[in-house]
């Protein structure tokens, strides 16, 4: 039996965080007979079916896929670092280690200058922390050195830690663009009052920031359908279901994974949320982390 490749791993998670074959294929430049070729070799290396498969419907993300999308994500991320880690100085010279702990969205719109920074310090190792941290854990590891520099969100400063305002973050409710209220011109807070809701995972600083954001505006006691730090996983279940989520809206213009869905007019105000920064005691000293420091803020002021 052929082992595993990086190209099957990486075309399942597309698939699951698009939740279509068709836009995958047309996203890599490949064929969607290619792509399904890949994902039923992978099925047969692993012994699970992936995907339930439909005519016409949605990649529905079967429970054994589930579990595998989660461990493909952390083999992904693991194969990124050990490349920058051991590629960039063959002469063994010693290198600095830098962690950033982010959300993900903010590594998705800045991986270029993050390539960049990279390669402008080469003798710094740089590590980014996607794992999902509460304001503790941050406080935490800021308080030991373990993060040097993190980006947290929240709907007011956690007061945990000195941070800094760097931008606002909108939120907005999205549907399928099958749910009843994707129609609806108008939609009130009663009007969701009838769906369940699709969360983040219940243990990050981002799942607390966007509950308060929602119990600000009365949408506190919506019964929760999935909770899931897999972004995939929230897509492809707001596919398949009557439910919703309220997720990042971005900026006039910007193109995000999930603005295939509806967005629903509510008539309501949803608060935004706080993009913010903290240091730990020492990159708060660190030249190299204030040059990241700006680079970043350098990109949130971009205009779209």
């Amino acid at each position: 039996m052929s082992a595993i490749t990086i190209r099957q791993l990486e075309i399942f998670v597309q698939i699951v965080e698009l939740g279509s074959f068709r836009r995958s294929a047309e996203q890599i430049g490949i064929s969607q007979v290619t792509i399904s070729d890949h994902i039923q070799s992978l099925e047969q290396q692993l012994g699970y079916r992936l995907f339930e498969r439909r005519p016409g419907a949605p990649a529905q993300v079967t429970p054994a896929g589930q579990k595998i999308y989660t461990r493909a994500l952390r083999i992904l991320s693991e194969l990124s670092a050990m490349e920058w880690e051991f590629s960039a100085d063959r002469k063994g010279a010693a290198r600095r280690r830098l962690t950033m702990a982010t959300p993900d969205f903010v590594i998705r719109d800045l991986q270029g200058k993050l390539d960049q920074f990279r390669n402008d310090n080469p003798q710094i190792n740089m590590n980014i922390c996607l794992e999902a941290l509460s304001y503790e854990d941050i406080s935490q590891r800021l308080n030991n050195n373990i993060i040097d520099i993190a980006y947290i969100l929240a709907v007011d400063d956690p007061g945990l830690f000195p941070s800094q305002f760097i931008s606002y973050e909108p939120l907005a409710i999205y549907t399928s663009p099958n749910h009843p209220l994707a129609q609806k011109t108008e939609v009130s807070t009663t009007d969701l009052m009838d769906y369940r809701t699709i969360r983040l995972g219940p243990h990050g600083h981002a799942r607390a920031a966007v509950d308060e954001a929602m119990a600000r505006c009365g949408l506190g006691q919506i019964e929760t359908a999935l909770e899931s730090d897999g972004y995939g996983l929230v897509l492809n279940a707001l596919q398949q279901t009557n439910c919703f989520a309220c997720m990042y809206a971005g900026k006039p213009g910007e193109q995000l994974p999930h603005n295939h869905f509806i967005r629903l007019p509510i008539n309501f105000p949803l608060p935004p949320l706080q993009l913010r920064e903290a240091f730990s005691a020492r990159g708060a000293q660190d030249p190299a982390i204030l040059n990241l420091s700006q680079m970043v803020r350098e990109w949130v002021a971009q205009p779209q």
